[in-house]
């Protein structure tokens, strides 16, 4: 889960950047719209008074804290904060708040304004007002009282204002931009799976058997196309344990269909280029009305007829007369065929329908026979999903070589090249 999340935020860095610019404004802006707050504080003693009775002094330490805490709560009240903006005379009370130290008989009283000099007031006048009050509610009959309050601490003049200043809503801001732009990048990255770019099948599940064409110009991009098709069908071959030379290529879905005829073409091509005679067997539109696979199958034409090419040629063979008996071939069948059509070729390209399809095609006898497979997944379109499904899909017919390869969408006015594939991995028979 780690790994995969820095790699979407790797991935995707502009959009955490992007996230936290945008925290940075929008702390800038608060610090700027936000009112400022001022704080002052002063202290309070509370003590028993000089005229206490005995039993006053004996539960004295009771005693002084319940009243303490009845002043603190006192100090907190509305009314008692419209007290204080009367004796200061400011347009709005300040907010008071008043609270006992931790294990003493201090007691804090804070008031909060829009200004410095009327937190103070606020401070000073409520420490005043307090003691009034105290000494009103704390008189005996005889004028003596059983509790005093004294000011320990003026109210101080705040420099700055407080919390939220502007240094904290910048750090903020940029944080909750950094954790906003992480979370949306690995979103993002979970929701749209298009293999757009290299970095994208790293990923992926099928990224040790996958190779990535780019697009590219020129003489030199034909020959790194042809380079990178050549190392593939090698490697298919090598690692599918069989001497014939024969690779089916299928899109992972029913969108790669033409990146998978191209495919097929320049690598049929690129064989025949290399001095191999290739017969190039479409199954993958609908049949035509010549010789073809299904007569071969049916014995119906000589293979010599069927195909002969040169060395340096690709002879295309088609569905043929009969597509029902392509269809519906059984492996025996399909296997005959191949060999009987390698005994006039050195390779064999097979193009089958997409494996994902909603009218799937029963290629496994196909497939089974060539035990090398060429998955194609078109850049930009396919998915994550869609490619890691196929080669699952083709991983479960106990296929022994499988690689899958994103090309560009076909297009005519640029080639494709590629790089050669990295790793050989054969797939074990089941």
């Amino acid at each position: 889960m780690g790994t995969t999340m820095l790699q979407a935020v790797r991935r995707r860095w502009w959009m955490v950047l992007l996230c936290a610019l945008v925290g940075l404004a929008a702390g800038a802006g608060a610090a700027t719209v936000l009112p400022r707050t001022y704080a002052s504080t002063t202290l309070i003693y509370v003590s028993l008074g000089p005229d206490a009775t005995a039993g006053d002094v004996l539960n004295s330490s009771t005693f002084v804290e319940q009243r303490a805490q009845t002043y603190a709560e006192l100090a907190q009240g509305e009314a008692f904060e419209r007290a204080v903006s009367d004796v200061t005379g400011a347009g709005s009370p300040p907010e008071l708040s008043a609270q006992i130290r931790d294990n003493t008989v201090l007691l804090a009283i804070t008031a909060e304004a829009a200004t410095a000099p009327l937190a103070r007031q606020g401070a000073d006048a409520a420490a005043t007002l307090l003691i009034q009050r105290a000494a009103q509610l704390e008189a005996r009959g005889n004028g003596t009282a059983s509790l005093q309050l004294r000011v320990v601490e003026e109210a101080n003049l705040p420099e700055v204002a407080g919390f939220p200043t502007p240094p904290v809503l910048l750090v903020l801001g940029v944080l909750v931009g950094v954790a906003v732009g992480t979370v949306a990048s690995v979103a993002s990255s979970r929701m749209n799976t298009r293999l757009r770019r290299r970095s994208d099948l790293v990923a992926s599940a099928a990224a040790e058997r996958a190779t990535w064409l780019t697009p590219a110009h020129g003489e030199k991009g034909g020959d790194e196309l042809s380079s990178a098709l050549l190392a593939i069908h090698r490697q298919l071959v090598t690692a599918s344990g069989s001497h014939d030379q024969v690779v089916v290529v299928a899109g992972c879905t029913a969108d790669d269909t033409s990146t998978a005829r191209v495919i097929a073409d320049r690598t049929a091509a690129t064989l025949a280029r290399a001095g191999t005679s290739v017969a190039l067997v479409l199954l993958d539109d609908s049949p035509r009305n010549r010789p073809g696979l299904s007569d071969l199958i049916e014995r119906a034409t000589t293979p010599g007829a069927a195909a002969a090419p040169r060395a340096d040629a690709v002879r295309v063979l088609g569905s043929g007369t009969k597509p029902l008996r392509v269809w519906s071939a059984t492996n025996v069948e399909v296997e005959a065929t191949l060999r009987t059509l390698l005994n006039e070729v050195d390779a064999i390209v097979i193009v089958a329908p997409p494996l994902i399809s909603s009218h799937p095609f029963p290629a496994t006898a196909y497939i089974r026979s060539a035990d090398a497979l060429m998955l194609v997944g078109t850049q930009g379109r396919s998915s994550r999903h869609e490619v890691e499904s196929a080669v699952e899909l083709a991983d479960r017919w106990g296929l022994r070589s499988v690689h899958a390869v994103l090309a560009a969408p076909p297009s005519p006015r640029h080639e494709l090249t590629g790089d050669a594939p990295r790793e050989r991995r054969t797939v074990a028979a089941r």
